[in-house]
């Protein structure tokens, strides 16, 4: 057997966070490692429940089912407020058809490589967007290039945005240089049946509101990014 106090010295030296449940489900013993990841001091964790280590749905004491070990990753929050993660270990001593009577759950800090991890994706994901704005770029230059009529424009600009959108429906237009109207021959396609205002037409002659602001301003009120 292991000297208690050696075995304590070993666990304070861990730079994994250990925590120990006991029967009724409380925690028992910590140490420093999980202090820190926690920004709780031992006493403090020590009045928490041993569920609030371990993952959410996990049997909890006295059902008598021994769940086998498992590791997952876990969003926890801190002291602060702050939120971090952690690779969450945790396996269960049982004795007999009691269920689970003594719980160690291990918590090591991956916050730093989660963090890594989605400004990774982020980046990915803004490539990506930018690949596929210039290739509507392009198809919609090579539109205009050729002999496309400005309704064959307008239904390319409302075909590419509403991919890059996201959208289910829109519409895009012209100004009409003599009369100073809204011109949007897209109107008169999906968007036309779904539709619920008065008297809609695709001539708009004249813009009020959020609408007006837009079309006058030249900037969207909002926008997917």
């Amino acid at each position: 057997m292991i000297p208690e106090n050696i075995f304590k010295a070993t666990l304070d030296l861990l730079p994994v966070g250990i925590c120990h449940g006991d029967e009724a489900g409380r925690i028992i013993s910590v140490n420093p490692a999980l202090c820190n990841f926690f920004g709780y001091t031992e006493a403090e964790l020590l009045r928490l429940p041993f569920s609030c280590i371990t993952e959410p749905e996990d049997q909890p004491f006295g059902t008598g089912v021994c769940a086998p070990p498992y590791t997952m990753a876990r969003r926890y929050c801190r002291k602060d407020g702050t939120a971090a993660w952690g690779e969450l270990s945790v396996t269960s001593i049982c004795e007999g058809e009691k269920g689970p009577t003594f719980r160690i759950a291990a918590v090591i800090d991956i916050t730093e490589r989660v963090r890594a991890e989605n400004g990774f994706k982020k980046a990915e994901l803004a490539l990506e967007r930018e690949a596929d704005i210039e290739a509507a770029i392009a198809e919609l230059s090579k539109v205009m290039l050729t002999a496309a009529t400005i309704e064959e424009i307008s239904e390319t600009v409302l075909d590419k945005a509403k991919v890059l959108t996201d959208s289910p429906l829109g519409f895009a237009g012209f100004i009409d240089p003599a009369t100073g109207f809204l011109i949007s021959p897209t109107m008169t396609k999906d968007i036309w049946n779904a539709c619920k205002v008065h008297e809609k037409s695709f001539v708009f002659k004249k813009f009020s509101g959020l609408f007006g602001w837009v079309i006058h301003n030249g900037c969207p009120v909002l926008t997917n990014q």
